[in-house]
């Protein structure tokens, strides 16, 4: 059965990659300006998005089966906060978290890149990230990644 084979792979390697990144952040350091770390991770979604139920399908069961805190920012209701960079980890929960660009404005999208840059956790579960052009989704992700 092959579509039981991917499956199971697929089950595996996501369980495989959650294993990683929480233990990871078991010991959560404190950055050099005295400032210290939320130990949850703030889960981005856009529950505007037709890809959003790949969050409660395939991610939000993992987060909950091995405890992990999170908080839940819906990007359709909430602006990214200016403090996104005291959490631990964030997690990018879908794909096509916003291709139409309505919703990540180049303000949020440079909160992003600064927490990254200072630290945070990323686990980006979007593979939407270019148009038909290859023309880049999202700066923060060119800002971290610098793909070509």
């Amino acid at each position: 059965m092959p579509g039981r084979r991917h499956s199971i792979l697929r089950y595996s390697s996501v369980t495989l990659l959650f294993i990683l990144v929480i233990s990871s952040f078991l010991t959560i350091p404190t950055r050099g300006d005295a400032t210290s770390i939320r130990a949850d991770a703030i889960v981005l979604i856009n529950t505007t998005s037709t890809a959003y139920v790949d969050f409660t399908r395939y991610i939000q069961p993992y987060l909950d089966h091995l405890g992990v805190p999170y908080t839940l920012l819906d990007i359709s209701v909430n602006s990214i906060p200016a403090n996104l960079g005291d959490h631990a980890l964030l997690i990018i929960a879908h794909k096509q978290l916003d291709i139409s660009g309505q919703y990540l404005d180049g303000d949020e999208q440079a909160i992003i890149t600064t927490a990254v840059n200072q630290g945070t956790g990323l686990v980006n579960f979007d593979n939407n990230l270019a148009d038909n052009n290859l023309q880049p989704r999202y700066q923060f992700i060119q800002n971290i990644y610098n793909f070509t």
